[in-house]
């Protein structure tokens, strides 16, 4: 081969790479674009997922909040109905604010037999059950990982409405009157179990 023709094919070959890489140099930018969007959408997508996570930590709080604030109301509440059964039992009988009537009359009911589960009265075991309802709220606040303290609380809130509803069962049938406040606590320890159901199902461990 002579050396003019050496140059030509040369030249050609040059020129063809030249072509190759301004081929891919064209087909760079759309894959650099497309890379750029991923990276774009994946951080995007971590970004969304951070709030969902902290939104769900905040509507656990916030469930977590409401048996605290529940159960306060609901110690309160038992508070005062077992200072009413003293009185009647072992000091001079009293009046209550819920005595409208005989059937309407807490004095009544916390006078009953019926009032009574195991020979304790039923407004003073909901002076245990309430207060520990508000210690694994408060526990549910500090800790991140909060699904054992909302089984729990569930399994507690359970066991306090089947207590009521048997509670309000012998005032209508067996005692013949009703006691506001009773029907009180059972509505408190009822969403104390809602509240309880939902903050287990939106824990996340």
């Amino acid at each position: 081969m002579t050396l003019p023709a050496a140059l030509i094919l040369g030249g050609q070959h040059d020129t063809g790479a030249e072509h190759s890489a301004s081929s891919l140099d064209l087909a760079d930018p759309p894959r650099r674009i497309s890379d750029a969007v991923t990276d774009r959408d994946l951080i995007a997508g971590v970004a969304g997922f951070r709030r969902m996570h902290k939104h769900g930590e905040r509507t656990v709080k916030n469930y977590a909040k409401a048996i605290i604030g529940l159960s306060l109301l609901g110690t309160l509440n038992a508070l005062y109905l077992t200072s009413l059964f003293v009185h009647n039992k072992w000091g001079a009988p009293a009046s209550s604010v819920c005595d409208i009537n005989s059937t309407v009359s807490c004095s009544n009911v916390i006078a009953s037999p019926y009032a009574l589960f195991l020979g304790v009265p039923v407004c003073s075991i909901a002076l245990v059950v309430y207060p520990i309802l508000i210690w694994l709220g408060l526990a549910a606040l500090r800790r991140e990982k909060t699904r054992d303290l909302f089984y729990a609380a569930s399994i507690l809130s359970a066991l306090g409405l089947m207590l009521n509803v048997v509670y309000i069962y012998n005032e209508i049938v067996h005692i013949g009157a009703i006691c506001i406040l009773c029907f009180g606590c059972t509505v408190l320890i009822a969403l104390d179990l809602l509240a309880s159901i939902r903050g287990y199902r939106l824990s996340t461990d």
